[in-house]
């Protein structure tokens, strides 16, 4: 093989590596902002059940002080 062989060889390792080097970057990068969307897509939908808990258990909460108030009056007749 002569040098410019050899040279050629050696230029076309290096593109190489450098490509596969760029090509795993890449696929690091798409796979980090895959996995960054399923967090916040995630999160998105815990969210929306924490709103809907807050929701029902504020219906709870009002359904409980009507009990409560329904109680009270009903006390307080008897006691007249």
């Amino acid at each position: 093989m002569t040098w410019q062989e050899t040279t050629i060889t050696m230029v076309s390792i290096i593109f190489g590596m450098a490509l596969v080097i760029v090509v795993v970057l890449q696929l690091s990068k798409i796979i980090s902002t895959v996995a960054s969307a399923r967090r916040e897509r995630v999160l998105r939908e815990l969210a929306v059940e924490l709103r809907a808990g807050q929701d029902h258990l504020s219906a709870e909460v009002a359904e409980i002080r009507r009990i409560v108030e329904e109680t009270e009056r009903r006390v307080r007749e008897v006691d007249y």
